[in-house]
């Protein structure tokens, strides 16, 4: 009797199945392996024997089993390959290691990076061996990357001002971001672009012809993603001022007008620094240098160049300007604004590790590792490597945030031994929050962050916070008076503080009569008597909660026997007209005094020292000053 063998279990294919099956089998794509164990598979299913649909198919009695019995088990996802064990390794894991770190630590002789056949050589592993330990690792010796670290001293206090005006625009204002596209070439190519065909990409010649260059000045609304722009064949002051003057009529009146701007010396000329005084509504925001990134203007400089500009041919200068025009035309007709996403806190969290390396304005001399040496030692430890932020410099002091937890403060001209001992000396007296110290060694002196934003940050606030604040900040001044403390005297000369009022109009280059007419004035008589103030109580030195509570008065390096209305003066010009009928009468006329000539040189040092914020709050304070 004839041999029958095991019985074959039924293949039965259902309906989705089978289209699934001719399908791959038809499609001229589907690779032949698949396609033969599809056709196996469709054999079998019309009841034909193992050698059977071997014969028929050109393959073996076995090969049809085992897909037939994969099918059987696992349906379709049977027919692709299972995993394999692979052969023997043959490459240990010291030669991994070693060629790893020849590839970070060492160059060829005769190369800038290596390649897949010189390390071939060195190591004597073949190149598709290399090519998979690269991978694996994530090297590419092949590619680089650019990249630019800023040093700007003020970075953080940059990131914070403009990703703030994107994120939380000033309400009745307007917030552009403004740079100009130099030098931009009329090029036409020496022979005829030709067109792109199937198969074949446009092509044009790899040689050109120069026909002149212009200049775009644009202005995009963050808002509403539209563009102000103005060509020139220059880039001087002279065009960016009219290009200001371009925007003062583009923008409603009544609006005021948020600049943000790279740090080009164009922006910063003293003819620009006067247009900006004699045009109180336009404040200007630099971001740090070396950080065109934060300017969503160049997002859109980029596509300008990759849609309009690259690929263009324009035989003269009038030509591109006319492109030009007829972009920005089409792109107002459908704005889109580009919208930003990240707040300032998750960027500084993202570059800590660069801000690091930063150093600070004051003195280049004194190093960050100076820092990190005097944390290490007198702040309580932590796992793994310090984290410091730069704060911000001023004339007197260079402050750092270390850990996210300590500031950690060097002054510039010396000890800091006899503030410590007059802070300690507050702090036990003070009912409003003040730094402790909590270490100090020579210039450097830390002490933990106190919370809040600094008040200079959240004005100006309505009329009724206003006033409570200003209540609660000049009976603080009042107390103040009062404390017997250790601390140099400064009385004050009056006659000398108006000459340097005099002196910041003068640097300003303003003409405003008000102020010409306090500068004419003699000054008030000076006090009878000193007493211990702050001597600095500006708003940049209060920290307030969301509430608008006071949580800190910091900076006490000017603390001493002063006249008592400087203080009060200093409220006057931040907190506004709410101030001044909580000011006894008796030192009124004084604080008057310091609130209008601090006003102005706040003014210059915002303006000299492109610190936005500070000029911005000095020309609201004009309102009422003068």
């Amino acid at each position: 009797m004839a041999r029958t063998g095991r019985p074959k279990a039924e293949l039965v294919l259902g309906q989705d199945e089978r289209a699934a099956l001719e399908g791959w089998v038809r499609r001229r794509s589907t690779p032949q392996a698949w396609a033969l164990r599809c056709r196996i598979v469709l054999a079998c299913a019309e009841g034909a024997t193992n050698k059977d649909v071997a014969a028929r198919l050109g393959s073996t009695p076995h090969a049809v089993g085992r897909w037939r019995a994969r099918f059987l088990r696992y349906r379709i996802a049977g027919l692709g390959d299972m995993p394999r064990s692979g052969g023997p390794r043959r490459i240990d894991d010291g030669q991994v290691a070693e060629l790893v770190a020849a590839t970070l630590e060492r160059r060829p002789d005769n190369a800038t990076h290596w390649s897949t056949r010189s390390m071939a050589e060195r190591t004597g592993l073949s190149q598709s061996t290399v090519s998979r330990i690269w991978r694996a690792f994530g090297l590419q010796p092949h590619r680089v990357e650019t990249f630019k670290l800023s040093t700007d001293p003020y970075f953080v206090d940059k990131v914070y001002d403009v990703v703030g005006l994107y994120l939380d625009p000033p309400e009745r204002a307007l917030v552009f971001c403004v740079d100009e596209k130099s030098q931009i070439q009329a090029l036409d190519r020496s022979q005829p672009v030709l067109p792109m065909m199937p198969a074949v990409p446009e092509r044009q010649t790899a040689d050109y012809v120069r026909n002149g260059t212009t200049t775009l000045f644009a202005a995009l609304d963050v808002a509403t993603g539209k563009v102000i722009g103005s060509l020139n064949r220059r880039h001087r002051t002279e065009e960016f001022k009219a290009f200001l003057s371009t925007l003062d009529k583009e923008v409603p009146a009544g609006l005021e007008v948020h600049l943000v701007c790279d740090n080009y010396a164009t922006h910063k000329t003293p003819a620009v620094k006067r247009w900006l005084v004699s045009h109180p509504r336009f404040h200007l925001h630099f971001t740090p240098t070396g950080s065109s990134w934060l300017n969503l203007v160049e997002r859109w400089f980029a596509e300008l160049t990759t849609k309009r500009l690259r690929r263009g041919v324009h035989t003269s200068v009038q030509a591109l300007e006319t492109d030009i025009r007829d972009w920005i035309a089409a792109w107002n007709s459908n704005p889109k604004p580009y919208v930003w996403t990240r707040t300032a806190d998750q960027i500084l969290e993202r570059l800590a590790g660069y801000l690091n390396r930063i150093p600070d304005s004051g003195d280049q001399d004194a190093p960050v590792p100076d820092l990190r040496g005097f944390a290490d030692a007198h702040l309580p430890g932590r796992a793994g490597p310090r984290r410091v932020v730069p704060l911000g410099s001023g004339l007197d002091n260079t402050a750092h945030l270390v850990d996210g937890e300590f500031v950690v403060r060097r002054r510039h001209d010396g000890d800091q031994s006899d503030e410590a001992r007059l802070l300690a000396e507050v702090a036990a007296r003070s009912p409003l929050p003040t730094p402790v110290p909590l270490a100090v060694d020579g210039p450097w002196m830390a002490y933990r962050l106190l919370p809040g934003r600094a008040l200079l940050d959240v004005l100006p606030l309505d009329a009724a916070t206003t006033l409570d604040l200003a209540r609660r900040l000049v009976d603080f001044v009042a107390l103040v008076r009062t404390w017997d403390l250790p601390a140099p005297e400064d009385p004050p000369d009056l006659p000398a503080l108006l000459a340097g009022a005099a002196d910041d109009h003068a640097a300003l280059g303003l003409r405003d009569p008000a102020v010409e007419r306090f500068l004419a004035t003699p000054p008030p008589p000076p006090p009878d008597e000193l007493a211990f103030a702050h001597n600095d109580l500006g708003a940049e030195h209060v920290l307030v909660d969301v509430d608008t509570a006071v949580t800190g008065v910091v900076d006490w390096t000017d603390a001493a026997r002063c006249d008592p209305a400087s203080d009060l003066g200093l409220l006057h010009r931040d907190l506004g007209p709410a101030v001044l009928p909580l000011i006894p009468e008796p030192l009124r006329e004084r604080a008057v005094f310091h609130a209008r000539r601090s006003a102005l040189e706040m003014l210059r040092y915002g303006v000299e020292h492109d610190r936005p914020l500070y000029a911005r709050r000095a020309r609201e304070a004009h309102r009422w000053l003068f």
